[in-house]
């Protein structure tokens, strides 16, 4: 399968989304159709959910020319007593591929909606909205609302930079080395 058919659900009725460069970033109103709407969901909702579709999506969004690159939206970061707030607030609208967490982690949604995809299914997340997320697990999100989502994490490091190579890694290899699992 290629990378358009992951992006382009076959269905009944005239595509009203022709790339996947359209589909990572919505027109600001985000008064799209109705169609439109059940493509994103279909995407979410409709496709084999293991990490080589994930990555897949992930490789499509990051590499196509509307992505905006590493942490688009705003971040805000603080540190007490041994844990770590990354709090980021997202507009309706767009796509995010997260990055894959070392150790479990608490999620709050503050503010918003969202639909979730992981290797272990697709959910709609309304706000507010509190949950603890299993390590080891890519996700990627699309904002149906304008979000605030804050991960709080258990951490040593007191300084943003030191915290995201303590806690993140960006493929299952890094996640493999970290925890000592070798392929045979």
């Amino acid at each position: 399968m290629n990378a358009k058919d992951y992006l382009m659900p076959k269905h009944n009725y005239q595509v009203m989304v022709n790339s996947h460069k359209e589909l990572i970033k919505w027109p600001e109103s985000l008064n799209y159709p109705v169609e439109a709407e059940n493509q994103i969901r279909s995407l979410f909702f409709d496709i084999d959910h293991n990490r080589e579709s994930i990555m897949r999506i992930h490789e499509i969004i990051e590499g196509s020319d509307g992505s905006l690159g590493k942490d688009p939206f705003p971040l805000f970061h603080s540190f007490s007593d041994g844990m770590y707030k990354r709090e980021m607030h997202a507009p309706k609208g767009y796509f995010l591929v997260g990055r894959i967490h070392k150790k479990e982690y608490f999620v709050n949604v503050l503010k918003g909606k969202l639909l979730v995809m992981s290797e272990f299914g697709s959910k709609e997340i309304k706000a507010p909205c509190s949950f603890k997320a299993k390590a080891g697990v890519k996700h990627i999100g699309f904002f149906l609302e304008d979000t605030v989502w804050a991960d709080t994490s258990r951490c040593e490091s007191d300084n943003v930079e030191d915290a995201e190579k303590e806690l993140y890694c960006d493929t299952y290899e890094e996640l493999d080395a970290f925890n000592g699992i070798v392929e045979v």
